[in-house]
């Protein structure tokens, strides 16, 4: 299972994939010039969902036709209360992506 993990630095949000940084595809689509952001439904969290699933699925189309649910459903809740991501996976939530899932991904802090 991959991990996905993510910071706040001083040149803004990152996000690695089993630490590696996670490319944000601006190729398939550039929501957010910035980059990545997580805790609300917007830009930056969009261009997370595109990178994620993308690089979940490895399926360019799939990940975009989920990218806009998986925002909406795993992005807000896959933080912490101090505003940096968690390390995560997607197994789980982007199995099935067009549901609400019943159970949020488990998250914490390092």
């Amino acid at each position: 299972m991959k991990i996905y993990e993510g910071g706040r630095h001083l040149e803004g949000a990152t996000v690695t994939a089993a630490g590696r940084p996670l490319d944000p595809r601006f190729d398939l689509r550039t929501f957010s010039k910035a980059g990545f952001e997580w805790t609300y439904e917007g830009d930056g969290p969009r261009q997370l969902s595109l990178a994620l699933l993308a690089d979940h699925f490895g399926d360019d189309p799939k990940a975009m036709e989920h990218c806009e649910r998986f925002m909406v459903d795993v992005v807000p809740i896959s933080t912490t209360s101090g505003g940096s991501a968690p390390k995560t996976s997607t197994r789980r939530c982007a199995a099935a992506p067009p549901e609400r899932p019943t159970n949020p991904p488990r998250v914490g802090r390092d």
